[in-house]
Protein backbone atom coordinates (compact mmCIF):
# COMPACT_ATOMS: atom_id res chain seq x y z
CA UNK A 1 0.00 0.00 0.00
CA UNK A 2 1.06 3.42 -0.87
CA UNK A 3 0.80 6.29 1.41
CA UNK A 4 -1.18 8.71 -0.23
CA UNK A 5 -1.28 11.05 2.28
CA UNK A 6 2.48 11.89 1.59
CA UNK A 7 3.30 14.34 -1.35
CA UNK A 8 7.19 14.27 -2.88
CA UNK A 9 7.91 17.81 -3.69
CA UNK A 10 11.15 17.67 -6.11
CA UNK A 11 12.36 20.65 -8.26
CA UNK A 12 15.27 21.83 -10.52
CA UNK A 13 18.41 23.11 -8.99
CA UNK A 14 18.84 27.12 -9.04
CA UNK A 15 22.15 27.78 -11.16
CA UNK A 16 23.35 30.42 -8.52
CA UNK A 17 26.85 30.21 -7.37
CA UNK A 18 26.48 31.66 -3.80
CA UNK A 19 22.96 29.18 -3.03
CA UNK A 20 22.29 28.44 0.39
CA UNK A 21 19.49 26.63 0.95
CA UNK A 22 15.22 26.69 -0.43
CA UNK A 23 12.40 27.55 1.24
CA UNK A 24 9.00 26.23 0.36
CA UNK A 25 5.38 27.82 1.41
CA UNK A 26 2.31 26.32 1.00
CA UNK A 27 -0.91 28.77 0.10
CA UNK A 28 -2.47 30.96 -2.63
CA UNK A 29 1.29 33.02 -2.97
CA UNK A 30 4.36 33.13 -1.53
CA UNK A 31 3.72 36.78 0.50
CA UNK A 32 0.60 34.77 1.99
CA UNK A 33 1.71 31.27 2.35
CA UNK A 34 2.59 29.54 5.62
CA UNK A 35 6.12 28.24 5.84
CA UNK A 36 6.43 25.08 5.19
CA UNK A 37 10.48 23.99 5.39
CA UNK A 38 13.37 26.15 5.26
CA UNK A 39 16.64 25.35 4.78
CA UNK A 40 16.44 22.67 2.68
CA UNK A 41 19.58 21.90 1.06
CA UNK A 42 18.73 19.18 -1.54
CA UNK A 43 16.16 19.08 -4.60
CA UNK A 44 13.15 16.68 -3.06
CA UNK A 45 11.36 17.10 0.22
CA UNK A 46 8.43 15.08 1.35
CA UNK A 47 5.20 17.14 2.74
CA UNK A 48 2.24 15.35 4.72
CA UNK A 49 -1.21 16.39 4.02
CA UNK A 50 -4.42 15.35 5.58
CA UNK A 51 -7.60 16.69 3.82
CA UNK A 52 -8.60 16.02 0.51
CA UNK A 53 -8.35 19.56 -1.13
CA UNK A 54 -6.24 21.78 -3.58
CA UNK A 55 -2.59 22.80 -2.33
CA UNK A 56 -0.55 25.11 -3.91
CA UNK A 57 3.64 25.18 -2.99
CA UNK A 58 5.81 27.49 -3.55
CA UNK A 59 9.81 26.79 -3.36
CA UNK A 60 12.41 29.82 -3.79
CA UNK A 61 16.24 29.37 -3.69
CA UNK A 62 17.84 31.48 -0.82
CA UNK A 63 21.45 33.07 -1.35
CA UNK A 64 24.06 33.32 1.19
CA UNK A 65 23.52 36.59 1.36
CA UNK A 66 20.12 35.96 2.51
CA UNK A 67 18.26 36.88 -0.96
CA UNK A 68 15.48 35.21 -2.11
CA UNK A 69 14.83 34.70 -5.86
CA UNK A 70 12.61 36.52 -7.53
CA UNK A 71 10.53 34.18 -9.29
CA UNK A 72 9.04 31.26 -6.90
CA UNK A 73 8.16 27.20 -8.40
CA UNK A 74 5.04 26.49 -8.10
CA UNK A 75 2.75 23.41 -7.98
CA UNK A 76 -1.06 23.79 -7.75
CA UNK A 77 -2.94 20.70 -7.26
CA UNK A 78 -6.06 18.70 -5.79
CA UNK A 79 -4.83 15.76 -3.88
CA UNK A 80 -6.82 12.62 -3.23
CA UNK A 81 -6.20 10.51 0.02
CA UNK A 82 -8.07 7.91 -1.30
CA UNK A 83 -8.06 7.36 -4.68
CA UNK A 84 -10.15 4.09 -6.54
CA UNK A 85 -8.27 1.21 -7.61
CA UNK A 86 -6.61 1.29 -11.03
CA UNK A 87 -8.17 -0.45 -13.62
CA UNK A 88 -8.13 -1.99 -17.14
CA UNK A 89 -4.39 -3.47 -16.32
CA UNK A 90 -3.50 -6.94 -18.36
CA UNK A 91 -0.87 -9.63 -16.76
CA UNK A 92 0.56 -11.99 -18.96
CA UNK A 93 3.33 -14.23 -18.77
CA UNK A 94 6.09 -14.55 -21.21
Amino acid sequence: MSDHSLLHLKWDNALYADLAFFEIREGVSWDDGMLVATGITGLEYNVRINQEREYSYWIKAVSRAGKYSQYPANIVAVYDLNPAPVTNIIVSRI
